[in-house]
């Protein structure tokens, strides 16, 4: 039978199924996993090192002996005795006319002047000594007789001594070492620093100068 025209032809819509041969496509469907606890790691911190800068030398300062000092001390008694020649002339001069005992009308009298003037003579040599010691180690830190063998008289920090410690060695530290005979001097032969006991008491060493800083 004819359709009666001007009448639309309305056609369903096949849906098209997918063929057993196309298979479906799989969709990953992301499944919880189980959290693991990590353990942080901290990674190392790289120290700069600084090259190492050379260690300054200790100095190796050398300590003076007991036969060095000796010689030392000899030679500084040879001067001093160079010294007190014209010293005991002067004084044998006034001491001459009081010898003449026939030409004093007093014996005691001339005793006792005799006397006066020895006695005079002994505190100008004393102090000739005390100033001889004291006055070069305060200026030079060495008498001419240490100087001649090298040696210098500086305190326990290597530093130039002051005049009141040279006081101290000389006029106290001396005569402590030899009031119990001698034992301070000999002090030196087996201490450590070879000091003396005038050297403890004054706080002072006797090195060889060449050992010591410069600017010492």
């Amino acid at each position: 039978m004819d359709m009666p025209q001007g009448v639309p032809t309305v056609t369903t819509p096949v849906q098209s199924q997918p063929t057993p041969s196309q298979p479906l496509p799989q969709v990953p469907i992301a499944l919880p996993q189980e959290t693991q606890p990590q353990t942080a790691q901290t990674p190392p911190i790289s120290k700069q090192t600084s090259p190492q800068q050379p260690a300054s030398p200790v100095p190796q300062v050398a300590y003076a002996g007991f036969t060095k000092r000796s010689l030392a001390t000899l030679i500084d008694g040879l001067i001093l005795v160079v010294i007190a020649v014209p010293i005991n002339l002067v004084f044998a001069v006034f001491q001459a006319p009081l010898t003449v005992t026939q030409s004093v009308s007093s014996p005691e009298s001339n005793a006792l002047a005799f006397s006066a003037i020895g006695a005079a003579k002994q505190i100008v040599m004393a102090i000739i000594n005390l100033g001889y010691g004291i006055g070069f180690l305060a200026i030079q830190g060495a008498t001419p007789g240490k100087m001649a063998l090298g040696l210098k008289v500086v305190d326990t920090n290597l530093g130039k001594i002051t005049v009141g410690k040279a006081v101290k060695r000389e006029a106290i530290g001396k005569f402590v070492s030899g009031i119990v005979l001698g034992l301070g001097y000999l002090w030196v032969i087996w201490d450590g620093k070879k000091q003396g006991w005038h050297d403890k008491i004054a706080g002072t060493v006797v090195v060889y100068k060449k050992s010591l800083p410069t600017g010492s």
